[in-house]
């Protein structure tokens, strides 16, 4: 299938923008917000100098309104490399961490915010190395992974306030992280790689991209939590986005070109594997959605949109994914996706009812799921129990005690957040061997 994507631009009327009193980069939109319309946004400031700020910003998108709280606000030292909620939707009161001098976590409730913690793994009371990034574990929460211009990744148990292990991971720098499974991370340098580490085995890492030209460092990795096979990465002073599977090390399975200056920032669909936005000193953000197979002449975004100055970083809501925010100089910008939403199935209508009695020993899952007709990234819960989500990779997944065939019950859709944690699912492991299956979490 070549790729035949149309581009589009988002409208302006889609877009509600946040007037900050200093130079904005670091951005975390949080999970759990205090009702469904409402984003919490925390901001860092960019001042080059030891005193800098975070604050707190609610959004109303039903009002579409920015609400400020001076309690919501808080000194940090140096700029915040970068900002991250809890993970957990049902975290409460919500815990934001920082990155800088050292990972800091925060304590945020409705109208007040207070540290919880410094955790700082430096051997010289003196000194510290700086932290360039982290990433907090979305399987195993207790677990962040931070990275530092001192070559290490540090993983911690917050928790426990204590190092679970410290890697020396790359020989140069190390400017992100990134989380894969509960075990498993990847990180990118500037000596030119990325690499995958896996707690079980701390000795050894796996190179699954090297930079084309020696030592160009790589900047950024964000790891596909929707198919974990992918993962996306920007080149110093480049324009370009490189698609990595790291099934095939090496050699990228696409590269996303059509900005026009060097790209700052990605991030992917929370609720697709096909789709990933970029933006960058062009002053584009652009929408992306990867093709099976790329066409003769590269691959074009789906959707543009220009701040009208450089585009320092974006956030891809995970509560609301038809909501991404960027950072531009002194303003946060929310944009709205409503068309692309729609097209890339993203949300499910859960008015229909689908009563199906279909035999899954006598066909694959593709032909399943082709004929069942599931929508992409749609959660079904039976009536009896069952399960099936179709993770747009021909995945059928099923109830523990279906895996050996027979008819699956009648199905009635409902929304992804009404599915009970304590549910586990079967995956169907493909054509040839389709009747094994095993249990995994949600």
């Amino acid at each position: 299938m070549e790729n035949s994507t149309q581009e589009s631009h988002l409208r302006s009327e889609n877009s509600f923008t946040y007037d900050s009193p200093y130079p904005l980069y670091a951005m975390a939109l949080s999970s759990s917000p205090e009702k469904s319309s409402e984003h919490r946004i925390a901001v860092g400031s960019f001042i080059e100098e030891y005193n800098n700020k975070v604050d707190i910003v609610s959004f109303d998108s039903e009002t579409l309104t920015f609400k400020t709280d001076p309690n919501l606000s808080f000194e940090h030292p140096y700029p915040p490399t970068k900002l991250m909620f809890h993970p957990s939707r049902a975290k409460s009161p919500d815990l934001l961490a920082s990155s800088g001098d050292y990972l800091r976590l925060w304590e945020v409730r409705e109208s007040s915010i207070g540290p919880v913690s410094v955790l700082n793994n430096s051997k010289s009371s003196e000194f510290c190395a700086p932290l360039t990034s982290f990433d907090w574990n979305e399987v195993e929460p207790r677990r962040i992974g931070t990275s530092s211009i001192d070559t290490t990744c540090t993983i911690w148990d917050i928790e426990r306030g204590v190092v679970e292990t410290q890697l020396i991971a790359h020989d140069k720098e190390v400017y992100d992280i990134a989380w894969g499974e509960a075990g498993v991370f990847a990180s990118v340098s500037a000596d030119g790689s990325v690499r995958i580490f896996d707690l079980r085995d701390k000795e050894h890492s796996t190179i699954v991209y090297e930079s084309p030209q020696p030592d160009t460092p790589l900047l950024r990795l964000a790891w596909n939590k929707q198919d974990l096979r992918y993962m996306a990465t920007i080149l110093m002073d480049s324009n370009k986005v490189v698609i990595l599977d790291i099934r095939s090390p090496s050699t990228p399975v696409a590269e996303l070109e059509r900005h026009r200056a060097s790209v700052n920032a990605i991030a992917w669909a929370p609720q697709s594997c096909r789709h990933i936005c970029s933006a960058g000193d062009d002053t584009q953000a652009l929408v992306w959605e990867l093709p099976t197979i790329a066409g003769p002449n590269g691959i074009d975004p789906m959707l543009a949109y220009s701040a009208g100055s450089e585009i320092n970083q974006l956030q891809w809501s995970a509560v609301q994914p038809d909501w991404i925010a960027i950072a531009i100089a002194t303003k946060m910008q929310l944009l709205k996706l409503d068309d692309i939403v729609a097209s890339i199935d993203m949300k499910f209508k859960y008015d229909e009812v689908l009563k199906l009695a279909i035999p899954f020993d006598r066909m694959s899952p593709q032909q399943c799921l082709g004929q069942i007709a599931l929508e992409q990234c749609c959660l079904f819960k039976s009536t009896e129990g069952a399960m099936v989500r179709n993770n747009l990779n021909g995945v059928a997944l099923v109830q523990p005690g279906m895996e050996n065939g027979g008819a699956v019950p009648t199905l009635e859709a409902i929304p992804l957040e009404a599915i009970p944690s304590h549910y586990y699912w079967c995956k169907l492991s493909g054509v040839e061997d389709r009747t094994k299956a095993w249990p995994v979490s949600q």
